[in-house]
């Protein structure tokens, strides 16, 4: 029986992969731009804000520093030819230019003004909204599937649950500024189309051969390129995948280019946010009610329905493990399914009907690190889990359209070899981390993720004895902006460590981090800890670890890393022998079968 937070065993082939059918015609440019070049578009965005003073000495702050000449990524061009690009030539109607301009260059200038609040849609753009899900000018990325809203309060939101793509994006914006630029300059574009270039090896360390598999069962769209190349010289396969603004997304960021509110997102930071929510949850975000297709409650409603067949179970969860990516499929899957049972009591089939339909956002685990390799596709990364988490007893199979409710079984090492890894992981050369976090009440539950970015750490002032203790320095999009229009500040060590679930690490230290975890014994066979022994008594917590009952079957992290290594390798070498049209076989990756949305405050 699939448990909560078991991981999935296969990913089907999926029949309606997303390959585009005309390849690029040209690839990335090598040429850098020259000095000549660069001081003359200087001079043009200078004289662009002539009347603003201020975003003139935000243009030579960012020269100073040198932000507008980085040329670091998919292709060889600065942050400053990007800029011109989209001062110079047309915007995706219903956007501005020079406004998109200087909201990227606000942006550049400082990160830590990204935010998950938005203005609520106005007069010219909430009527724009509720027609746009049948769209009449026949945008290729309109979203018809969708049921219309039937009132505005659908779509009326002051706030998005994009923690988890904000803080990738913030990430972006410090280490990677052209592409930054780049992004936004395709995603304002008339084609409203970002494109991304991975390879195989970045996209799927272990096993590159399935990394085309991994994009079909995602459902992205891409692109091959230089495939005869890369064989000739037996060099890894790359791909230039597309990642388009949805038509609601643009909706928003029109709203908000027309608003003008300091405090909520820019246009420029939407059109961002909703390609990449619309895109990882494979194409099944609603922009308007800021939703997708999930499977938040439904193994829970199936592994709980007391007139459903053992039989009916495992045929139900093997539905929603052969296609945990694409949950428009399982449930495609599950409702055929149900539609033959005749054993089962009506209320509890209609329960699992509801489950179904439950309202849910933000990216899974897996989303979340999919996107984090292909945007930051110059390193390998791979997740370090440090939580054992469950779905509470008492809320389980419940039909409603709550999320449910989690629980905290323990932690796979100590508080201070967790600190030890967040220290290496900043000072490896992504720079930052995004840590996935949860709020625990006092008995252990919680219900909702979130993601905060982690961007330094200092030595606290808080004088703890015999314990030097550090400070750390995050970014939290939900919160409300400083007087200053900052969302950072440093976090004691004591408020981040035991509240994190996962981190994505460079892959090297990912595999010395799963080294380090609590082995299993027969005393402890799943090799959690406790809050109180991983805490080993340095601070004091306000909540408590639930242990594992006997009805819940548990793989210890550690376990589960190496099977999933050795699995992907098995698939990779059987793949390498069959290689004849390279379809790769079915594929792997982390996934879990009632997942944590991040991309919720923990206070929602």
């Amino acid at each position: 029986m699939s448990m909560p937070f078991a991981f999935s065993a296969l990913f089907l082939t999926m029949p309606n992969a997303s390959v585009k059918t005309n390849p690029p015609t040209s690839t990335p440019d090598s040429t850098p731009d020259s000095t000549e070049d660069q001081l003359r578009w200087f001079s043009q965005l200078q004289n662009a804000f002539t009347e603003n003073p201020q975003e003139k000495k935000t243009l030579l702050h960012l020269w100073n520093r040198g932000v507008l000449s980085d040329n670091k990524g998919d292709d060889a061009h600065s942050t400053l030819y990007y800029l011109n690009k989209r001062l110079q030539e047309p915007c995706l109607p219903g956007l501005d230019s020079r406004q998109t301009v200087a909201e990227t260059v606000s942006l550049l200038a400082d990160s830590s003004r990204l935010t998950q609040n938005i203005s609520p849609l106005n007069a010219n753009h909430l009527p724009l909204m509720m027609s746009g899900y049948h769209n009449p000018n026949g945008s290729p990325y309109q979203q018809d599937a969708l049921p219309a809203p039937q009132s505005a309060k659908e779509i009326q939101r002051t706030q998005l649950n994009s923690c988890s793509v904000l803080g990738e994006i913030g990430r972006l914006v410090d280490t990677h500024p052209k592409e930054l630029a780049r992004m936004i300059y395709e995603a304002s574009n008339p084609t409203q189309d970002i494109h991304e270039i991975v390879t195989a090896d970045k996209l799927f360390p272990d096993a590159p051969i399935l990394a085309e598999q991994v994009l079909k069962d995602l459902n992205l769209d891409y692109h091959i390129l230089d495939e005869q190349d890369a064989l000739k010289h037996n060099a890894p396969t790359r791909f230039q995948v597309s990642l388009p603004v949805p038509h609601l997304g643009l909706i928003r960021a029109m709203n908000a280019q027309d608003v003008k509110d300091p405090n909520t997102a820019s246009g420029a930071e939407l059109l961002l946010e909703e390609a990449l929510l619309y895109n990882f949850t494979s194409k099944s975000y609603d922009a308007g009610r800021d939703t997708r297709d999930a499977l938040a409650l439904s193994s829970a409603s199936i592994n709980n329905a007391k007139t459903l067949t053992p039989q009916d179970k495992e045929a139900l969860n093997k539905i929603i493990n052969q296609s945990p990516r694409r949950p428009d499929l399982a449930k495609e899957g599950i409702k055929a399914y149900l539609s033959t049972v005749t054993t089962a009591q009506p209320e509890e089939l209609q329960g699992i009907h509801a489950s179904l339909d439950a309202s849910a956002s933000g990216l899974t685990q897996e989303e979340q690190l999919m996107l984090e390799r292909i945007l930051e596709d110059d390193t390998s990364l791979e997740n370090v889990t440090y939580q054992q988490v469950g779905i509470d007893k008492t809320d389980q199979g419940k039909a409603n359209k709550d999320a449910p409710k989690h629980v905290l079984l323990g932690y796979t090492k100590p508080f201070t070899a967790i600190k030890q890894d967040l220290l290496v992981g900043l000072a490896s050369p992504l720079g930052q981390i995004l840590a996935n976090v949860v709020e625990p009440k006092g008995d252990g539950s919680f219900e909702k993720g979130h993601v905060v970015r982690v961007m330094a750490s200092r030595t606290s002032p808080l004088k703890i004895p015999n314990f030097t203790s550090t400070d750390f320095l995050v970014q939290d999009t939900s919160k409300a902006a400083s007087s200053q229009g900052s969302r950072t500040q440093w976090w004691h060590e004591s408020q981040l460590i035991p509240r994190i679930h996962h981190i994505t690490e460079v892959q090297s230290d990912a595999e010395k981090a799963w080294q380090s975890m609590t082995p299993a014994t027969p005393e402890n066979p799943y090799g959690l800890l406790s809050a109180d022994k991983a805490n080993d008594a340095r601070y004091t917590l306000d909540f408590v670890t639930r242990p594992p009952d006997e009805s819940q079957v548990l793989e210890t992290p550690e376990a589960f890393h190496r099977r999933v290594h050795d699995y992907r390798h098995k698939q990779a070498t059987q793949a390498e022998a069959d290689f004849k049209a390279k379809q790769g076989g079915p594929s792997q990756n982390k996934t879990e079968s009632s997942p944590v949305l991040w991309g919720e405050a923990p206070h929602a």
